[in-house]
């Protein structure tokens, strides 16, 4: 027959204690009516663990792991937080954005993956050919009087590829809100590639690093419509804080919010392959997108075919056949 040490029995009896323990006062400046979330105070470390084991709250959740490096405190519960009208208790755990980048991040990505798996591929094969595009261009311009032009271009549409990618694991993580700041640097990329390449004024001020970022979106907005459309919304709904950052979205990689960054992902892929095009146009045989016109300027003018694969691009595989692609489909049909 086993015998309990004198500590075991002293641990259970202040557990005991600590069970049945008068309940604690309400916070000040709350009633026992609000629906706002209150915050109590963590357990003494020789009370009863809140969770309900019986241990004490030292030998349970509050047992030391490792020293925390941030805040200086060894418990595992950082905070407790109980909505007095439903009773719901919220624990708040240190490893709690760990086991979300380990546990919770996959199982998005694994619901992203069986939905979307048709449009990965379609952001793939366009962003593939740009990146090609890039390797080829830049070979092919390696003895022009404009290397240095097309080398940094070329960069700027090369890592404007990796922002694309960088957005589209946001959006398959749950984050929309954020992928739609990342693909802001991607319009505005594309932006400064339409902007070069076509204004003259704008290759000089490039060539001599006196470019002003300021007004680009503008400016490339003459070459291609769309552009300064989206470059506002993003800046306004995503990048600059506004109401859309007052809502607290749910971690969520095939709800609504994701669906339509999906949708922007797939835009901005679409406008990667036309500023690709369009910088590096001397080194493809036939270009989808632009043509140049008698005096030697370049205008946007795809063919019919073509223009309808760019305006579907942005439709999702899950959409229904009568729904229209968003976002490049606001100006492809009308651009001149």
């Amino acid at each position: 027959m086993s015998r309990q040490s004198a500590r075991e029995r002293a641990d259970q009896k202040r557990a005991r204690r600590g069970s049945s323990a008068s309940p604690s006062p309400k916070p000040h400046g709350t009633s026992g009516s609000s629906s706002k979330p209150t915050h109590r105070d963590l357990p003494s470390r020789n009370k009863a663990c809140p969770c309900g084991s019986g241990k004490l709250y030292k030998r349970c959740h509050g047992a030391s792991k490792s020293p925390d490096r941030f805040l200086g405190v060894s418990e595992e519960i950082v905070g407790i937080i109980q909505n007095r009208q439903t009773g719901e208790t919220r624990t708040y755990r240190r490893d709690l954005f760990a086991r979300r980048i380990t546990d919770e991040h996959p199982r998005q990505r694994h619901a992203f993956d069986s939905r979307f798996g048709a449009d990965v591929m379609d952001i793939s094969r366009e962003l593939v050919l740009a990146t090609s595009l890039v390797a080829i261009g830049l070979e092919n311009t390696a003895r022009s009087n404009d290397t240095e032009i097309f080398r940094r271009l070329g960069a700027i549409a090369g890592n404007a590829v990796n922002s694309v990618v960088s957005a589209l694991e946001l959006v398959r993580q749950g984050y929309g809100l954020q992928a739609g700041i990342v693909l802001r640097s991607v319009v505005e990329a594309v932006a400064v590639v339409l902007d070069v390449v076509v204004n003259e004024g704008s290759i000089e001020t490039y060539r001599t690093r006196r470019y002003e970022i300021e007004g680009v979106a503008g400016r490339a907005r003459r070459v291609f419509r769309i552009v300064g459309p989206l470059y506002g919304a993003l800046s306004n709904y995503h990048t600059h804080v506004n109401e859309s950052h007052e809502v607290e979205y749910p971690i969520d990689s095939t709800g609504p919010a994701a669906t339509a960054a999906l949708r922007m992902v797939k835009a901005a892929t679409a406008l990667v392959g036309l500023s690709v095009e369009l910088l590096f146009q001397r080194s493809i045989a036939q270009p989808r997108y632009w043509k140049r016109r008698t005096d030697g300027s370049l205008t946007f003018a795809p063919d019919p075919d073509e223009l309808a694969i760019l305006r579907d691009f942005p439709r999702l595989s899950t959409d229904e056949a009568s729904e229209e692609g968003v976002i490049l489909a606001w100006a492809a049909s009308k651009q001149e």
